[in-house]
């Protein structure tokens, strides 16, 4: 479009651009057709694509975004190529699944793999860095399951869809504090464990009457903290 040609007051051009009013008719059932036809393909792809999802699973989401769009919007496509398209799509993602299926190896590359994020109260840092996560990411997920120091998680794993599954202790250890440190009053008011203190890096908690001033062999940081002892029936 040349600029002469632009007239901010044109309503026409603005609102159905090059195409007459009656195009709008048009896009009205190309769009009821795409739409069933991509709610037919999704079921299809069945019940995975409809929870958390995995990186596959978001490309084929995103691809069949991509697909759809382009017929229901403008004159020179069909909907024909659009039927080929999202065809291959579920052929693509349903050979794709039943390859990861038969070979562990192929799922681990395309489907993603488990990660031990936390093992016996501490954080596991080549696992914890590998993932991408903050340590307030991984702590608010826990705080949400009533966790208040890491001395009650006996696992924790980050899976392959994004989900956290977390395994407690049946009896509970001293630990590090997850609570945020800007509530210093709730901080200070936690119930410390005499002769216990934790590395504020990765919760590694060692038993000792003073402050620690080793490095930390989990993670080798030199920041201790008073571990606490938190019980479960303190939770409301």
């Amino acid at each position: 479009m040349k600029k002469d040609d632009i007239n901010i007051l044109d309503w026409q051009r603005i609102l159905t651009g090059e195409n007459p009013w009656l195009f709008l008719v048009e896009v009205f059932f190309r769009t009821i057709v795409i739409y069933l036809l991509l709610y037919v393909v999704l079921r299809l792809l069945g019940k995975r694509m409809n929870a958390q999802m995995t990186i596959t699973e978001m490309a084929v989401m995103i691809t069949l975004g991509a697909i759809v769009a382009v017929p229901m919007q403008i004159t020179e496509r069909g909907i024909l190529p659009t039927f080929v398209a999202l065809l291959c799509t579920i052929a693509f993602q349903r050979g794709l699944n039943l390859w990861a299926f038969n070979n562990s190896r192929v799922e681990s590359v395309t489907q993603g793999d488990v990660s031990l994020i936390i093992k016996d109260g501490r954080l596991q840092m080549e696992a914890f860095d590998k993932s991408n996560a903050t340590r307030e990411q991984v702590f608010s997920r826990l705080r949400k399951q009533k966790v208040q120091h890491l001395g009650q998680v006996k696992r924790l794993y980050l899976e392959a869809c994004g989900h956290f599954s977390t395994f407690k202790y049946k009896e509970i250890r001293p630990g590090l504090s997850i609570l945020p440190q800007q509530d210093k009053k709730l901080w200070e008011e936690q119930p410390k464990c005499d002769d216990y203190f934790s590395c504020f890096k990765c919760g590694n908690t060692i038993q000792t009457e003073d402050e620690p001033d080793q490095t930390c062999h989990n993670c080798g940081d030199n920041h201790w903290v008073a571990a606490l002892d938190v019980k479960e029936k303190q939770f409301g």
